[in-house]
């Protein structure tokens, strides 16, 4: 779509809008009361209801930058035109009287600017051609989204059908029968095997449908399922949450406004799910105000969006305070994966805030009773060290827990999403060379596509490897390492200088603590050193590893140097300290105006391969 872009804004118009919102509501309803108006479709406190809420951000995307429909101001109109025309589709509109709900405005919206306008005739000419233009561009684009929708409605209805033309007869326990009339092609081939496959996990299963909620649920054992705040301002969008969460075990609770959902969240639920266009709040400004209240900023965000799924967006909604962030439509099994991911994190934070305030109330407890005897000294010394114990135990556990999440991400996008992406480059390539396309407009799409699935499959493909590096199991800890640097050279522009002795396959929680360390310290250095080079160096020597990383930018602030000195420090490296503490090692840092040089000291431990050839 193109809109001609008109950088000056218009004073009359988005006045008009503002003084006379309830007279224009009434005759753009009224409008709509002819041919085009589906009264058994959509209620009239509903379609007044759209009208206001469009009027309200027209009027706000006008005094912020003007009609240029298409600039990053207008994206809330947007957002709101693309739930209509999804819902309007699904609910049985025409195109024509879908695109009619703006089109409809144009006469009301006209006369209140003929009576704003009436004693300057070029003022009245200008408000005119410019509202004309947004108005029509807003109609186009609400075209668009409809027949989007309506395509992915006829293409899910068809395969629906493929799926009744292949039912799957149980003949007797044991025995599936799978009758098949006609011929097979590839995507009916698919449908019969997942049907046939279905079947059989229905019909070994004690209870239809629990097998694939199955390990879902077996993680809440004991006491409520969780509670789940799904935050939407879309009925339909908001009802297939519900359905889905519901279906799986959790129990729900909505909210259709940002008012509500502050009010729902002070009834403290497990976990929000958060749409980001609402009527009365930003998303992204909602979740700050959730996160900055003490009562509960505890309680995991997952932002949800089919408006805001650019990677500026996501980055903005994440930094916001949000835990997560999914683009729609979303995947029912990934939504609850993601959810449930979310919930073990926030388990394991809670254990880990009721150790720590275990182990301070056991070091009060005991500087209370030092004037006591030696023997009850001595008994509160080793509740604290178990206390200690645990805690440390636990912060492995978490850490391990990190690594294992990060290597089934990396895992899934790698093998699921790549693969499929890489699927959908090669039949673009195929579709552009075979295909007969004589519109060049459309072989610029095409080729533009394929442009942007490639550009997308090697993003995935970096946020795998950053996640985990396969080459780190399947290689050892060199190898990968030389692999990540040449990446972070190219991605950075830093020059880095990497020295490695050959130290073999080593035990694989020495590997991944090593590598992770290289990361968080090139990552610094990217970061806050502004140094063009940093060396890398790992050598083996009596009994212990020795990694090194170096730097020559403008070193440490002395204010921080002084916190590092006494175990402080970012979550970076606390997190660095504790890994290398979990192996038995030790971290240096040392810092100077010339640069900063980290040191990590760990006992060497090689792992014996496996009959594979793996290391154990």
């Amino acid at each position: 779509m193109s809109t001609i872009p008109i950088d000056h804004r218009t004073s009359a118009l988005s006045e008009t809008l503002s003084r006379n919102q309830a007279e224009l509501v009434a005759d753009w309803v009224h409008e709509m009361s002819g041919s085009t108006r589906r009264s058994d479709l959509i209620k009239d406190s509903e379609l007044r209801s759209q009208c206001t809420q469009f009027l309200a951000l027209t009027k706000q995307a006008l005094d912020a930058g003007g009609t240029n429909f298409n600039s990053g101001t207008w994206d809330p109109v947007r957002e709101m035109l693309s739930k209509i025309s999804r819902t309007r589709a699904e609910q049985g509109f025409t195109p024509a009287e879908t695109a009619m709900f703006v089109f409809s405005a144009k006469r009301p919206l006209f006369s209140q600017l003929r009576q704003a306008c009436k004693n300057d005739a070029a003022a009245l000419a200008a408000e005119t051609w410019a509202a004309t233009e947004l108005l029509d561009s807003m109609g186009l684009y609400t075209t668009e989204i409809y027949q989007k929708s309506r395509e992915a409605i006829i293409k899910r209805q068809q395969e629906e059908l493929l799926e009744l033309s292949t039912p799957v007869v149980k003949l007797w326990d044991g025995v599936l029968a799978l009758p098949i009339i006609g011929t097979l092609d590839s995507a009916r081939t698919q449908v019969v095997m997942e049907s046939l496959l279905q079947a059989i996990v229905q019909t070994n299963s004690p209870e239809k449908g629990a097998v694939r909620w199955h390990n879902l649920r077996s993680e809440f054992p004991e006491g409520p399922p969780p509670t789940i705040l799904t935050v939407d301002d879309n009925e339909a969008i908001r009802y297939t949450l519900v359905r889905s969460l519901r279906d799986a075990g959790f129990r729900v609770l909505e909210a259709r406004t940002g008012t509500e959902a502050l009010a729902r969240a002070a009834e403290n639920p497990d976990l929000i799910t958060l749409d980001v266009n609402l009527p009365d709040i930003h998303g992204f400004d909602l979740c700050k105000k959730i996160k900055s209240n003490p009562g509960t900023a505890h309680i995991p965000i997952l932002h949800l969006s089919s408006t805001f799924v650019d990677p500026d967006s996501r980055v903005i909604g994440l930094a916001s305070g949000a835990d997560a962030y999914l683009a729609e439509p979303i995947d029912r099994a990934e939504l609850v994966a993601t959810i449930s991911a979310l919930l073990r994190l926030k388990n394991a934070e809670m254990q880990a805030r009721l150790q720590a305030s275990l182990a301070e109330k056991a070091r009060h407890e005991l500087q209370e009773l030092n004037a006591e005897p030696e023997i009850r000294v001595q008994e509160r010394t080793r509740e604290l060290e178990d206390a200690n114990d645990s805690l440390r135990d636990l912060s492995g556990k978490l850490l391990q827990m990190q690594d294992s999440e990060r290597r089934r991400i990396a895992r899934e996008l790698h093998d699921g999403v790549g693969q499929l992406l890489a699927a959908m480059i090669m039949n673009l390539a195929i579709i552009h060379e075979r295909a007969d396309i004589t519109d060049q407009r459309a072989n610029e799409a095409l080729a533009e596509n394929r442009s942007m699935a490639q550009e997308i499959l090697r993003g995935i493909r970096t946020i795998s490897h950053l996640l985990h590096p396969p080459l780190l199991d399947e290689a050892g800890l060199p190898s990968a390492l030389r692999l990540y640097i040449e990446e972070f050279s190219q991605r950075s522009g830093i020059k880095v200088r990497l020295e490695c002795d050959d130290v073999g396959r080593l035990h694989p929680d020495l590997e991944t603590a090593l590598f992770r360390v290289t990361q968080e310290c090139l990552s610094n250095v990217h970061r806050h050193s502004t140094s063009l080079t940093a060396n890398v160096m790992l050598r083996q020597e009596e009994g212990h590893l020795a990694l090194e990383v170096k730097d020559m930018g403008r070193g440490i602030p002395q204010e921080k140097e002084q916190e590092l000195m006494v175990g402080g420090g970012g979550v970076g490296l606390r997190g660095m300290r504790e890994r290398i503490a979990q192996l038995g090692g030790r971290l240096r840092i040392e810092s100077t105006a010339e640069g900063t040089r980290v040191v990590a000291f760990l006992p060497n431990r090689i792992a014996a391969p496996t009959e594979t050839g793996r290391v154990a």
